[in-house]
């Protein structure tokens, strides 16, 4: 029983994460930029998503030092966190440097590399949650499908 627990809590913040990737994903391709106050108010919008991940992962190390025992290997998870969370770090980079450069308008290139990475995160979010259910061929599958969402770009 106690098994359970651990597991729960693993998988719940592990899907925490993949929700707050999806969702920053999605905000960054939808949000409408027009001016400069835009530009500001979408930097600092993906920046609360990349402080909540940082606060989501924060608690995944936490839960992993206090475990004893873990559903699957600890570097495992703690790989997986870290991933996660370099995807968020990077949307609030790109969101800090449009802002800096003033840059309000994305070219055919860019939109299509937003749509592909606002693409992978749903894919992400179905991955870790199988993950846990033990569905590793659906997880693979998943994985090929976010990897040929980047091939083309």
């Amino acid at each position: 029983m106690a098994f359970k627990n651990k597991k729960d809590r693993f998988a719940s913040l592990l899907h925490d994460m993949a929700v707050n990737l999806r969702e920053g994903a999605n905000y960054f391709a939808s949000y409408n930029i027009e001016t400069g106050e835009d530009l500001h108010t979408f930097s600092e919008k993906m920046k609360e998503y990349e402080t909540h991940g940082d606060s989501l992962v924060h608690k995944m190390i936490l839960e992993l030092n206090d475990a004893f025992i873990t559903p699957i290997e600890r570097e495992d998870m703690l790989e997986l966190t870290n991933r996660l969370d370099d995807v968020m770090d990077g949307f609030e980079q790109i969101a800090f440097t449009f802002e800096i450069c003033h840059i309000k308008r994305f070219d055919d290139y860019m939109q299509k590399f937003i749509d592909a990475i606002e693409a992978s995160t749903v894919e992400i979010e179905k991955a870790v949650d199988l993950v846990f259910d033990k569905k590793l061929k659906d997880v693979r599958t998943l994985a090929i499908k976010i990897k040929k969402l980047r091939i083309h770009l």
